[in-house]
């Protein structure tokens, strides 16, 4: 209980050093602390972490501050592979325990339909781009039409970028995690290059001149 009482204090007592190493390690895989924990066990053990040591290893984790030393073995390991350009963390053998309730995330239907959605809009967008290029090569390139793709294709990535954050959860903002970047840079492309209110009213403009508006 005491344990508790201080971890509820102070909850960012992270700064043991040892603990820090398996931060850094897990940042590098994208992964969680816990799930970088199973791994860690898996790699040592060569074998599953038993489901009667889950609530033990958890509680000395997040509470007790003890960290193993297999885990520590292994964040070396995966720190030591990025360093020399030979980590991969998209390799399908870190994200094993990518899980909740014991499925992956991508088969729960609130994110599948965010997936549909993303792909539906990337692949929305880049008919629009191929549509742009093609009147602009023959010359019927009019201001409406570049607006319209610069709105849909900056509002849609920041989109993407919204949803895929949501996803992650907290891990998504984290700015060791490629995501951040991508949802930081997503938001300034509805302002730079003219801003989507901008470029509303080139559309605008263009359905309403001709009808002497």
């Amino acid at each position: 209980m005491k344990d508790f009482f201080q971890t509820l204090l102070k909850p960012d007592w992270d700064d043991n050093p040892k603990k820090s190493e398996i931060l850094l390690a897990a940042n590098k895989l994208e992964v969680g602390e816990f799930q970088f924990l199973q791994l860690a066990y898996k790699e040592w053990h060569g074998h599953e972490l038993p489901k009667t040591l889950v609530d033990n290893i958890f509680r000395g984790y997040t509470i007790r501050n003890n960290i193993p030393n297999w885990a520590r073995h292994y964040a070396r390991k995966i720190v030591h592979l990025d360093r020399v350009n030979k980590l991969n963390p998209q390799d399908p053998k870190y994200h094993v325990y990518d899980v909740e309730f014991g499925k992956p995330i991508g088969t729960f239907q609130a994110t599948g339909f965010k997936l549909a959605d993303m792909k539906m809009n990337l692949r929305a967008a880049d008919l629009l781009v191929k549509d742009a290029v093609d009147r602009a090569l023959t010359g019927q390139m009019m201001d409406e039409d570049a607006a319209i793709v610069k709105i849909f294709c900056s509002e849609m990535l920041n989109k993407v970028a919204d949803d895929t954050v949501q996803i992650f959860g907290g891990m998504g903002l984290m700015e060791e995690m490629p995501i951040e970047r991508l949802w930081r840079d997503s938001r300034l492309e509805r302002i730079w290059d003219g801003t989507s209110e901008i470029q509303r009213h080139i559309v605008t403009r263009s359905m309403l001149r001709p009808l002497g508006a």
